[in-house]
């Protein structure tokens, strides 16, 4: 291929793979409204042109002789596919349905969007505006969720499928746009988590404003989900930011007293108002409490029962939809996988997820770009509440996560570097 017309190629590509994924992540936002209003069909049309997109970037890459090159964590995202697919034969044989629909919805939600920007020809220039929409949207969704909480709570309730889920005790929770708390709620924690990594690096007045007001938006966000998983996973995955940047900058210990003082500080604040809520996340003594502890005590029983697994497909929402025989329900996203894929299964979950955290924590010590910081501890938050719901089902979140560890972590087209280098540490 000669210079020009590869040149013209790459152009042409740079377009398409940029629109397709800023189409992408807007659907990602919107989806249960137009699954709502107009119903599946408009729906899968946006997925359907997403995996085109994904097959024509896969196509083009190996035309161009595998120029994207191959990073260890790809190796692990194979691994853990394969096992998963091994693991749907048993309940493909009893259920064809439910384990290809049970596969698709764990493809949709990370392997689409990450394979998307991994196979994506994307510049520094267009790495920081995809950043920036992403953080665009979900702002979107959190304001919107927080007025919404407060002022116009009721104008989806007719369209959503689970309005059981908008309550807690005796009192509403904000859903947005999203038409669910949970997503909500980890979307704004993922987020949450990103700005505060910004927020703690040395900034301009202007930035570090910026950054302030946006963690402010998707701290109140979560809270107005009434999520316990997603408190315990934004405080984790903040401590963990902390202690990363403080080990980096070498910080005394007065410095790290006063740091540990604040975050005390804005817990009594958070439990001065909301007591009774805060009260019972310390007891546990809720109903919904009370029934997670319950799945999670069964979901043991039935791994120890079953250490290789009952097949994919076999817990979670597929036994509850589509009847599958010989499965169990169980919320937690660890167990689901411990519970359908067995011990082989969660060893390779728990190697991918640790390979990401190690990949963001050797990244940022080199670099310190505020985003691995960010992954990092976006990563430990999602890992922390998958012990208490299926946190890689919410489609919206976890499609933001895998675009953000994408952007940050792997290779690009025709570079011998890693992103880091040539991403700005300002986004904004």
């Amino acid at each position: 291929m000669s210079t020009a017309v590869f040149s013209r190629f790459k152009k042409i590509n740079t377009i398409i793979s940029i629109s397709g994924l800023f189409f992408f992540f807007l659907l990602m936002i919107f989806q249960n409204l137009v699954k709502g209003y107009f119903g599946n069909e408009y729906l899968f049309i946006g997925y359907f042109l997403g995996v085109v997109l994904l097959v024509y970037l896969f196509i083009v890459d190996f035309i161009r002789k595998g120029t994207v090159k191959i990073h260890d964590l790809d190796r692990f995202l194979i691994f853990f596919i394969i096992i998963q697919l091994i693991w749907a034969l048993p309940t493909f044989f009893s259920s064809p349905r439910a384990a290809v629909i049970g596969f698709m919805y764990n493809a949709r939600n990370f392997f689409i969007p990450y394979a998307l920007v991994r196979f994506s020809y994307l510049g520094s220039f267009n790495k920081k505006w995809l950043i920036r929409w992403m953080v665009f949207l979900i702002f979107l969704v959190a304001v919107y969720g927080i007025y919404q909480y407060y002022f116009d709570w009721e104008r989806f309730l007719g369209i959503s499928v689970a309005t059981a889920g908008f309550f807690y005790s005796e009192g509403r929770r904000a859903y947005s746009f999203l038409l669910t708390p949970l997503d909500l709620a980890f979307s704004s924690m993922i987020m949450g988590i990103v700005m505060f990594s910004y927020l703690i690096e040395k900034n301009k007045i202007f930035s570090l404003l910026t950054h302030i007001f946006l963690f402010l938006i998707f701290t109140v966000s979560t809270i107005l989900t009434f999520t316990r998983s997603a408190y315990i996973g934004f405080v984790l995955g903040i401590f963990v930011v902390l202690v990363t940047f403080l080990l980096k900058i070498r910080v005394n210990i007065k410095l790290l007293f006063i740091i540990l003082l604040f975050i005390i500080i804005l817990i009594g604040i958070g439990w001065g108002l909301f007591p009774d809520f805060f009260d019972k996340i310390i007891r546990l003594e809720d109903s919904s409490a009370i029934e997670h502890i319950s799945n999670f005590q069964q979901g043991i029983r039935v791994f120890l029962q079953n250490p290789l697994g009952l097949g994919l497909g076999k817990s979670g929402w597929t036994v509850v939809n589509w009847n599958v025989g010989g499965g169990i329900y169980v919320e937690s996203a660890i167990q689901q996988v411990m519970v359908e894929s067995g011990i082989i299964g969660i060893i390779a979950f728990i190697l991918f997820f640790g390979k990401i955290i190690l990949i963001s924590i050797s990244n940022y010590f080199k670099n310190e770009n505020p985003i691995f910081l960010g992954v990092l501890g976006a990563t430990v938050g999602i890992f922390a509440g998958s012990f208490f719901l299926p946190v890689y089902y919410f489609s919206t979140a976890m499609s933001f996560y895998w675009g953000l560890v994408a952007i940050s972590i792997f290779y690009r087209e025709g570079a011998q570097e890693l992103v880091q280098r040539d991403l700005d540490k300002r986004w904004i």
